[in-house]
């Protein structure tokens, strides 16, 4: 029930509780508690609060690529020394079975018998990710591969691997090296002098065949990445939405609220609220 009185209005709120036949007034109403100080200081901060969300979600964004960055830098790594030990493997497998094996026969160690030989040697698993084995006499002429090429038959290794001065010198020493192919791409390679005849046995694998799976891995985090990072910003963008809304409203309550204040008291008047299962008046 509600009751507007025409006389001796104040502009402040008073309620008024029936006790028998005494009224008791008590400082209370719904505004009062919502102007509650824990209420009142996260108005005071929202400003600070919502200048601070994009902060904490492009720093979080940054703090996971830099993470996740250097993972897979730590896996490209590992890729690498994984592959180099297990060429120098294989080269020093050929140098051993390549040359106990011609050893061990009274053939002629012709181009035939180096590539029978070279199949027989090195299983196909040592062939992965399209390994490449040669064989060369003393003057650099290959003189066997494999997987079997004949076209690299009768090239100098110089033309099919580029610059492999040091390798072809130093051998083992040399450990493994870049080199660049006739078709321009990157490679690594380890190379094992040999004797008995024979120049050298060297093993290259493409550089891009190295990291084929390695590069699926970075454009699956790239795009998990971006994909979080556009899921992010939409709620960014929805936050900052709401909350300008919110304020819009707050300020169109507040204007609509203070022009009935207004009303009611430059028209002497007053609202008179009537909690009849408290028995208050507000």
């Amino acid at each position: 029930m509600a009751q507007t009185e025409a006389h001796d209005v104040r502009p402040r709120n008073r309620a008024f509780k029936l006790s028998g036949d005494k009224t008791a007034n008590i400082v209370a109403g719904y505004a009062r508690q919502l102007s509650h100080p824990a209420y009142e200081n996260l108005l005071r901060s929202e400003t600070f609060l919502r200048r601070l969300v994009p902060v904490l979600i492009v720093l979080f964004l940054g703090i996971v690529a830099v993470a996740r960055w250097s993972a897979l830098q730590s896996q490209a790594d590992y890729i690498r020394a994984s592959t180099d030990a297990e060429m120098h493997f294989i080269a020093e497998l050929i140098e051993e079975r390549l040359i106990n094996s011609l050893r061990s026969t009274d053939e002629v160690a012709d181009d035939i018998l180096l590539q029978n030989i070279l199949a027989d040697a090195i299983p196909s698993r040592f062939l992965e990710n399209r390994r490449k084995i040669t064989i060369t006499d003393k003057s650099g002429i290959i003189t066997a591969t494999l997987p079997y090429n004949p076209e690299l038959h009768g090239q100098t290794l110089d033309a099919v691997l580029g610059d492999v001065v040091l390798l072809t010198t130093f051998g083992e020493r040399a450990q493994s090296r870049m080199v660049t192919l006739k078709d321009g791409a990157k490679a690594l390679a380890v190379h094992r002098i040999l004797s008995d005849g024979l120049g050298g046995a060297t093993l290259f694998q493409r550089e891009n065949e190295t990291y084929a799976d390695w590069r699926k891995t970075v454009s699956l985090n790239v795009t998990l990445f971006v994909g979080t990072s556009s899921i992010l910003l939409v709620i960014l963008y929805a936050y900052f939405a709401q909350s300008q809304r919110a304020r819009e409203a707050d300020m169109i309550y507040e204007e609509v609220q203070n022009r009935f204040d207004t009303a009611l008291m430059r028209g002497g008047c007053g609202l008179w609220d009537w909690d009849l299962s408290r028995g208050q008046f507000y």
